[in-house]
């Protein structure tokens, strides 16, 4: 790029009017052309990058400087001298040149980088972001410079500003967790819990098996005054790993304050999976819509050995959402293990017909197969036959 730089504004002197190159100076002799100058101060410059590229900055300054008396004011040896001075670790010259490379191409974004680089570097955090404002109002679209300027706002506490800045971002990226979590970091330093629940929640759906961050949540919920929502939150998280202490614990304690004893007792003094299946059932009571829920609880009931409770939720749950391979599934596994196996291949089939409409969900597909080697209630030739109609599905 600097050597581009540098041949554009070089090709421009070969333009000169003729004029120019043909009168004497004040020795009587023709002055030098102005090719052969830029000819000369290419030629300086380029020696000056081999010497830069070797890591010996000084002889580059050197030649660098040479470039520029033969042609003041070219970005390309100005960006190039700042390089070289940052490396040689004189910040102030690095600056210096940086800043005259911004004044003589205000229209080339990369000497703005360059130049709010080095001021914060230099601890000039201030300049930078004016310097990254003029950037972006050069290049709005500049992504790079835009998470630049939020990032020097949050260092320099300008908290207001740096969450407009991130909310920039996130239009121009759509949801980012990194973003996401400074963001939580700022409505944290500002006691923003509002601003805390929303950027928990984003987390949370672009990480939805991060237990900490739904901990975490749970808590900003109950700071918040939406107990009900952290109670939906950590019955949902025990569900699915029976063994969260702390989200035991922490469920246990809003059940104690909204005075369920009982239900902080069982939580406690229940084995996990006891514990588990309760909380989910609590939670699929108050909120029947979870479909995932649905089929969570059935198969507990199946792990707890309680086939009556896992045929009557996989029952409640077909007539909620009929249709669902993934519920079917689970219906024929509590079927089978019941000892209804004539009910548990139709329920397989069906499923396994439904499958075949989306032969591309992996996830179920794995699922699928898991379940046709777990159902040891079938006969033989039926569970054969199941995944020959199985395997005729595949992709």
């Amino acid at each position: 790029m600097l050597r581009t730089l540098l041949i554009l504004s070089l090709s421009v002197a070969v333009c000169l009017p003729a004029t120019a190159q043909r009168s004497l100076d004040i020795s009587g002799k023709p002055p030098e052309s102005d090719t052969l100058r830029a000819m000369r101060a290419e030629q300086a410059f380029v020696r000056g990058m081999t010497r830069a590229y070797i890591g010996d900055y000084e002889a580059a300054i050197q030649q660098y400087e040479r470039a520029l008396e033969v042609r003041p004011g070219e970005a390309a040896v100005l960006i190039a001298l700042a390089e070289a001075h940052e490396a040689e670790e004189n910040l102030s010259a690095a600056l210096y040149f940086a800043a005259q490379a911004v004044e003589v191409a205000p229209d080339e974004p990369s000497t703005y980088r360059q130049l709010a680089t080095l001021q914060l570097a230099a601890g000039e955090t201030d300049a930078a972001v004016d310097t990254y404002q003029s950037l972006l109002d050069l290049t709005p679209s500049d992504l790079t410079a835009l998470t630049s300027l939020a990032r020097v706002q949050q260092q320099t506490n300008r908290f207001e500003e740096a969450l407009a800045t991130y909310e920039l971002v996130l239009d121009r990226v759509g949801e980012n967790g990194a973003v996401r979590t400074r963001m939580l970091g700022i409505y944290q330093r500002l006691g923003d819990i509002a601003g805390a629940v929303r950027s928990l929640e984003a987390l949370v759906d672009l990480d939805p098996s991060n237990a900490v961050l739904r901990r975490e949540l749970a808590e900003v919920y109950v700071r918040a005054g939406r107990t009900s929502d952290a109670r939906t939150t950590l019955e949902a998280l025990v569900a699915e790993h029976p063994s969260d202490t702390e989200a035991r614990t922490a469920l246990a304690d809003l059940y104690r304050d909204a005075g369920e004893d009982e239900a902080a007792d069982a939580l406690a003094g229940t084995s996990s999976s006891d514990a588990s299946t309760e909380v989910l059932a609590r939670s699929l009571a108050e909120e029947p819509g979870n479909l995932a829920g649905w089929e969570q609880l059935v198969l507990a009931h199946l792990r707890d050995g309680d086939t009556e409770a896992a045929l009557a939720a996989a029952e409640e749950a077909t007539l909620l959402f009929p249709g669902q391979v993934a519920l079917l599934r689970v219906s024929a596994l509590a079927h089978a293990e019941a000892g209804r196996p004539a009910d548990a291949v139709q329920l397989f089939e069906e499923a396994i017909t439904l499958l075949a409409e989306d032969p591309t969900d992996m996830d179920e597909r794995n699922a699928m197969l898991d379940a046709l080697d777990g159902a040891t209630g079938l006969a033989p030739e039926d569970r054969q036959r199941l995944r020959d109609q199985f395997d005729g599905t595949a992709p």
